[in-house]
């Protein structure tokens, strides 16, 4: 029976360094409007964005008393920011409506992304 057991316990310590390695790799920034920040990644990995949000989906992220609407988003956020960040060891990004349009005016905006470094 331990024999039997040996392999499958391999293969479950392989998974969950796997799922280590890449949780720790893993982020979510947010970026309320009119702000910048940088994703970067180390070691010589690079970044992948997995999705990016500018609008407004929470009302608790970036308070403000200009919030009209918590439903709504920039249907271009994430190709601007794919566009911008993928392969690269460091990304800039500005939380503007400059860069995203104003998918909800009157609405104080903020930018939310959420990237792998591989």
């Amino acid at each position: 029976n331990c024999m039997m057991m040996r392999p499958y316990l391999t293969v479950v310590l392989v998974l969950l360094s796997a799922v280590a390695v890449c949780s720790k790799q893993a982020g979510i920034i947010k970026i309320c409007e009119g702000h910048s920040s940088n994703i970067t990644c180390s070691g010589g990995t690079k970044i992948h964005i997995m999705k990016a949000i500018y609008g407004r989906t929470e009302k608790h992220v970036c308070p403000s008393k200009a919030i009209k609407t918590t439903s709504c988003l920039s249907e271009s956020s994430t190709c601007i920011v794919k566009a911008k960040c993928n392969g690269k060891s460091s990304c800039l990004l500005k939380a503007s409506n400059d860069v995203f349009g104003d998918p909800c005016e009157g609405t104080y905006k903020y930018l939310e992304v959420e990237h792998i470094c591989r």
